[in-house]
């Protein structure tokens, strides 16, 4: 199959567990998207505060959500159960190594 083909295919119903490696801006907005449309999201960083920076980031997010009426609490709740730290990088390696020959070839 080709790349273009699984991308076609591949749909958000098909994603349940993601890894974010790395929390900068750009990993911090993965954490919005893929929490927020219930993947299950896995955040690491080499260096241990940011992963709490990231995740109070995100927590910060979704009370605003809160207050502006575009969530409830429970299910701003519901998207905080979904984002927690992962501790073990070989873990996440592992993951990425599985996945990535599949998609990116």
């Amino acid at each position: 199959m080709s790349r273009s083909n699984l991308l076609e295919e591949l749909s958000w119903t098909d994603i349940s567990t993601v890894a974010i490696i790395g929390l900068g801006v750009i990993g911090r907005a993965w954490i919005s998207v893929f929490a927020r449309s219930g993947c299950r999201t896995r955040v690491y960083d080499v260096e241990p505060n940011e992963v709490e920076k990231a995740l109070g980031w995100f927590a910060a997010e979704l009370e605003q959500d809160v207050e502006t009426g575009c969530l409830t609490k429970e299910e701003a709740a519901a998207r905080t159960s979904l984002s927690q730290r992962w501790a073990r990088l070989w873990a996440a390696q592992a993951t990425f190594r599985r996945a990535a020959p599949s998609v990116l070839t």
